[in-house]
């Protein structure tokens, strides 16, 4: 009988190895990263004169299994020379216990523990992943040390705590400067916490939100438009079986019927001076545009500036699906 080993893929680590919470499936994960478009510079500072700018870096919120924790930390892995003399094979124990917002390193030993920390403190891209749940922080980094050896450890701090007082610490020490490239959020009431980490963003910076019911992307938006934060919807994404590379929604506030008539109007009398016979009347494009756009007629109770618009929900082509989740993406506009 032939027998052949070989390592497990991601994808069957993440699914076969013990969980604590549901894993992010690595279909899913992959999308994610793909979706950000991630890419950095593998080669090393040719000498000491040469300019360094600020590492890269990934807040993850929260931790979770760890399964999107690793893909983020294989797309940031090549901006980090890590020398083969350095021990990347940490033994676990069980000894620390860690406080709340404190940066977790798995409890670890090193054969070369001084050059490991010199190391990482010079890191040119970093991870950081917090959960609310400290037991949550110390199976995910268990599970990522298992996999291949440790091979995208080296590349994530790993915190337990809240993460608007993560954010808020952070931020003070950093002379309220942004220094945040991409935040990822996937916990419940994620809408709570867009306010506290917006600060964070370098201007351009991504937003990704991942999250099971559409409605909690509505939610989000809602967020960001009540509060006036400067985040610039690029997409949503549905994720799900037999959906490849992810579904488009139409998720926004809708628009009310009287104020489009009003700057219809406006727009036909700036362009119609003189024209008496057509001034006011709507192009046939912007005829088709009111059909097809979603809105809602004047109800007459109250004044229209004062009403909270609907919210519109649809997927943009197919039939809708079971399963999977969504994900919204926003951009740091200043």
């Amino acid at each position: 009988m032939n027998v052949t080993a070989a390592h497990p893929t991601l994808d069957e680590f993440t699914t076969l190895t013990p969980r604590r919470v549901a894993p992010i499936y690595a279909s899913y994960a992959s999308t994610i990263v793909s979706l950000l478009d991630i890419h950095l510079d593998p080669s090393p500072y040719q000498n000491e004169s040469e300019v360094k700018t600020d590492p890269f870096q990934i807040l993850e919120a929260g931790t979770g299994n760890g399964s999107l924790t690793l893909q983020l930390a294989r797309a940031i892995a090549a901006a980090n020379n890590l020398p083969r003399h350095i021990n990347v094979r940490p033994t676990p124990t069980t000894k620390t216990v860690y406080k709340a917002g404190e940066e977790y390193d798995g409890d670890i030993e090193f054969e070369h523990s001084e050059e490991m920390r010199t190391w990482r403190a010079e890191r040119r891209a970093v991870l950081h992943t917090i959960d609310i749940d400290p037991l949550n922080r110390a199976h995910a980094d268990r599970l990522i040390r298992s996999f291949r050896g440790a091979l995208y450890w080296p590349h994530i701090n790993f915190y337990a705590g809240d993460v608007k007082e993560w954010a808020a610490q952070r931020l003070e020490s950093n002379n309220r400067k942004p220094f945040l490239d991409i935040a990822v959020l996937d916990m419940p009431g994620v809408e709570d916490y867009i306010a506290h980490i917006t600060p964070a963003l370098k201007p351009g910076g991504q937003l990704l939100v991942f999250q099971p019911q559409i409605t909690q992307i509505a939610g989000c938006i809602q967020e960001i438009a009540g509060k006036k934060l400067d985040l610039k919807m690029n997409t949503v994404l549905e994720l799900g079986d037999g959906i490849s590379s992810g579904r488009q929604w139409d998720v926004r506030l809708a628009t009310l019927r009287s104020v489009e008539r009003d700057k219809m109007a406006e727009a036909q009398k700036a362009r119609g001076k003189g024209n008496s016979g057509n001034a006011g009347q709507a192009t046939v494009v912007e005829k088709e545009r009111l059909k097809v756009e979603p809105a809602i007629e004047e109800s007459g109770a109250g004044p229209v500036e004062n009403r909270i618009p609907p919210m519109v929900c649809r997927p943009l082509v197919g039939e809708l699906t079971r399963g999977g989740g969504f994900l919204g993406l926003w951009r740091k506009t200043v």
